[in-house]
This record gives structure tokens, sequence and C-alpha cells, in this order.
């Protein structure tokens, strides 16, 4: 039976006892996340911690160059003998000169896919989204099933909504939850599910790179 209260409305389903809410923006059930639906989820699937992903810090060193000048055994020589040492040193520094290979330029290395580690990946591509949907409604959706993540830079949440030529919403977005367990529970919830205001069927899965 539906349980209307100033706060929502709820319904339980007498088969599981899973509580459901009725989400007026989206006009649909959706699954109530509360404390003990997560602590039965987890004991479900098995809780482990998240590594943080370490991002090694790249140490240039730097060496201080030093002129050092080549002592050179000087020996007695005669006026004749000084006067061909000159000339051949002149020749020797001239033909060095010439002999002077150009400076090549570095070409930079295009850019390469990488695969992220899947223990460490946290990110859900979601498609067949309503072109109509805004930002706000896609962080509230998927919000729903976990923690969105935010920039530490920035401080905004770290999401991605895919769009044309022309800045319109094309309907397939990804946003990265902030721990890994997230990922199922989204995938269970909300895969398969059908949004007002689309003709097409939602698809969640893990992000790939």
């Amino acid at each position: 039976a539906v349980v209307s209260t100033q706060s929502g409305h709820y319904y339980t389903d007498p088969n599981d006892g899973t509580c459901y809410e009725w989400d007026e923006v989206q006009r649909a059930w959706f699954p109530r996340i509360t404390e003990d639906f997560l602590a039965a989820y987890q004991m479900s699937y098995g809780l482990s911690e998240i590594d943080c992903a370490s991002t090694p810090v790249a140490e240039s060193a730097t060496s201080e160059s030093t002129n050092l000048k080549p002592e050179i055994a000087v020996s007695p020589v005669t006026q004749n003998q000084d006067a061909e040492f000159s000339d051949k040193s002149e020749v020797t520094e001239s033909s060095k000169g010439t002999e002077e290979k150009p400076l090549v330029k570095k070409q930079k290395k295009a850019p390469e896919w990488f695969e992220m580690d899947a223990d460490k990946n946290t990110w859900i591509y979601v498609s067949g989204l309503p072109v109509t949907m805004t930002s706000d409604e896609f962080l509230a959706l998927v919000g729903k099933y976990g923690i969105v993540m935010e920039d530490p830079d920035t401080e905004k949440k770290k999401f991605k909504m895919y769009t044309d030529e022309e800045g319109n919403f094309k309907g397939d977005a990804k946003c990265c939850y902030f721990r890994k367990e997230s990922i199922p529970l989204a995938i269970q919830m909300l895969n398969g599910t059908k949004l007002p205001g689309s003709s097409k069927r939602v698809k969640v899965e893990q992000a790939t790179f």
C-alpha cells in the first residue's frame, strides 16, 4: 500500500520488503536509499576499502654544469714550432665549426589510450537518457545510488554530459562515484528502466578509457 506523508509518498514491496519513494521530477518509483538499505546491500555484495589512487609526482633532476678548463701540459717550443702549432689550432677550430650538427627538435608523442585499473575505476557510463535532461537532474538521478566525487581543484562534481556540435544534450553521460560499490548498485537499480521523455531504455555500465 502507498503511504503518503508530508515528506513524500512511499511504497513497500510485500515480496522482499524494499521501500520505494516516489520521485516527482522523474515521475517514477525509485528504491529509497537508507542506512538499512545500504547495510543490507553491502552485506550481500561485500564491502572492501578503496585504495586511493596515488598520483606519482614527476621529479625533474637538475644538475649544475661547471665550466672546467682542461689542463694542458706546456713544453718548451721553438718559435717555428709555436707558429706551426698556432696555425694547426686555427684550422682545427674552423673545422669544428663546419662539423657542428644542427639541433633537431624532439617531436611530441601522440596521445595514447590507457587502461585504468578496474579496482580504481569508479566511473559509470549512462546512455538512453532524455535529451531534455539537465545537469542537475542527471546528478540527482545518479546521486540516488552513491556519492559523486568532487574535483579537489574546482570543487565541482566529476561528471560529463555529451553534447553535439550545437551544444544539445545527446542522451548519454558519465559520472565518477566516490565508492566502487555504487557502480553495481546503479546498474542493478537503473539499468533497463525507462525515464519520462525518452523512448529508449537506460543503459548503465562501468566506463572504459
